[in-house]
C-alpha cells in the first residue's frame, strides 16, 4: 500500500491557533459581558468546533443561541491575524505537493478557506472537509474518509 495523500489539522499542526481562539471566545463573551474563559475552558474550545465549544461556554446562559448567531456576523479575519504559522510549514508543502495529494481536515467551520486564503496556502490543499462538511466531525472519522472517497 502506498500514500497517495497527505492530510493535515489546522489548529496545532499547521498553525498556533491557541490564542486566537482565546482572542475570539473571550470577545464573544465580553459582548455579553460574561467572565473570559478559565483555562478548562481554553483545553475545551481548542478541541472542539465552534457550536460545540459556544454550547459549552455559555452552558447555563440565557445567551446560547445569541452567542451562535453573533459569532456569524463576526468579521473573523482579526483573529486570524493572531494565529502563527508553524516555522517550515510552507516548505514542507512544496517539497510534498508534487507527489501527494494534500487535504486539510479540520474542527474549524467557515473560516478556514480565510484562514488558508490570507495565508497563501489555499493553492496546496486538493480537499479541505471543515465541520460545515461533515455530520460528525472528529475526532470521528468521516472526515477521513470524505478526503479519501475524494
Amino acid at each position: 500500500m502506498s500514500v497517495s495523500v497527505i492530510i493535515f489539522d489546522c489548529d496545532g499542526v499547521m498553525f498556533d491557533s491557541r490564542q486566537a481562539n482565546v482572542n475570539f471566545y473571550n470577545h464573544i463573551l465580553f459582548h455579553f459581558d460574561l467572565p473570559p474563559l478559565t483555562d478548562k475552558d481554553i483545553e475545551f474550545v481548542h478541541m472542539h468546533t465552534v457550536v460545540e465549544s459556544l454550547n459549552h461556554i455559555f452552558r447555563g446562559s440565557p445567551y446560547v443561541a445569541k452567542a451562535q448567531e453573533y459569532r456569524l456576523k463576526l468579521d473573523y479575519i482579526p483573529f486570524i491575524k493572531g494565529m502563527v504559522m508553524e516555522p517550515g510549514l510552507k516548505e514542507v508543502l512544496d517539497v510534498l505537493k508534487p507527489d501527494y495529494g494534500l487535504a486539510v481536515a479540520t474542527n474549524r467551520s467557515n473560516t478556514i478557506g480565510k484562514v488558508l486564503e490570507l495565508n497563501g496556502l489555499s493553492h496546496y490543499f486538493d480537499i479541505v472537509v471543515s465541520s460545515l462538511d461533515v455530520e460528525n466531525p472528529k475526532p470521528h472519522p468521516e472526515p477521513v474518509f470524505k478526503i479519501l472517497n475524494f
